[in-house]
């Protein structure tokens, strides 16, 4: 997404624990202006998730908040009561319902 934001249009990430380096607010404000085209990016995890899922995907949605984006839009879940073994259904339906 971020090194070949053309590639695709719609990027779902279901309980992840991002790269480090990959957090920062340079690569998502690059990747928008590089982007021809709209990009929809839908994360999410589980209350009882992982405490490394919890804490980087914490992170980089702290990232990007904020952030001013023209074709670059984002969304995030926490989805209560669920693990990261049983919250990937609902981030799948969810990922997927069209933002506007």
């Amino acid at each position: 997404m971020i090194n070949k934001p053309d590639y695709f249009n719609r990027y779902i990430a279901s309980s992840p624990t991002p790269i480090m380096g990959l957090i920062a607010k340079e690569n998502y404000l690059q990747m928008d202006r590089l982007s021809k085209d709209k990009i929809v990016f839908y994360l999410s995890y589980g209350s009882k998730d992982l405490k490394q899922v919890r804490k980087w995907s914490d992170k980089l949605i702290d990232s990007l908040t904020g952030l001013d984006f023209k074709n670059f839009i984002w969304r995030f879940t926490i989805f209560e009561d669920k693990n990261h073994n049983n919250s990937d259904i609902a981030a799948l339906i969810n990922g997927l319902i069209d933002v506007k």
